[in-house]
């Protein structure tokens, strides 16, 4: 009977204690694989983009006048904020959105200049807004967590109510002592989950 070379032996030895059994067995699952395979995916359902006509005929308006102003830029379209004063509390109103039965979520696609003080920048919803009457207990604020320096959207906002409901995105800057900075808002991005 043939021997095999110690060589080829000792290099079998190391290979096996390398890669251990490859069989498939419950051991051998990637759990992580797993869980990233079945995770619900997103959707984009709805995008509410802005345009030259958006704060006239477009439905979008702001409490204070030309504290937010169009702009298009390098093939992009945005609404930015240019502060009219040192202290400030401008909002940017979507038109009303309607989304009926639909669970979503919400992300802000915007771009912000300077996040020194990024309780500046908030974000709301009101399912009882009228045009012309603002009162700010109609508005439920967002936890926005993302400050991205290009566009890009922000963290996911939720709730996202069922039926009419508008977006408000506000510029709050309570002192004089601290510069203010743009903030550039391109889009309005629901998702679904699948």
């Amino acid at each position: 009977m043939k021997q095999i070379p110690k060589l080829i032996f000792f290099a079998s030895i190391f290979l096996v204690a390398l890669f251990p059994s490859c069989s498939k067995n419950e051991e051998n699952v990637n759990k992580d694989y797993l869980t990233s395979i079945t995770q619900e995916e997103e959707i984009l359902y709805l995008t509410v983009t802005v345009d030259a006509n958006s704060l006239s005929s477009g439905g979008w308006t702001q409490t204070s006048e030309n504290a937010w102003n169009f702009m298009h830029y390098d093939d992009v379209d945005f609404l930015y904020h240019h502060p009219i004063s040192g202290i400030c509390d401008d909002w940017l109103i979507s038109p009303e959105i309607t989304l009926e039965d639909l669970d979503c979520i919400l992300k802000v696609e915007h771009q912000i200049e300077d996040v020194t003080n990024p309780d500046f920048y908030q974000i709301y919803f009101s399912t009882t807004y009228q045009e012309g009457i603002f009162n700010i207990s109609e508005w439920q604020l967002y936890s926005l967590t993302t400050y991205p320096n290009n566009f890009a959207n922000s963290n996911a906002l939720t709730p996202v109510p069922h039926g009419t409901f508008r977006i408000g995105i506000r510029y709050h800057k309570s002192s004089d002592a601290i510069q203010s900075h743009r903030w550039y808002i391109k889009a309005l991005n629901f998702y679904t989950k699948e």
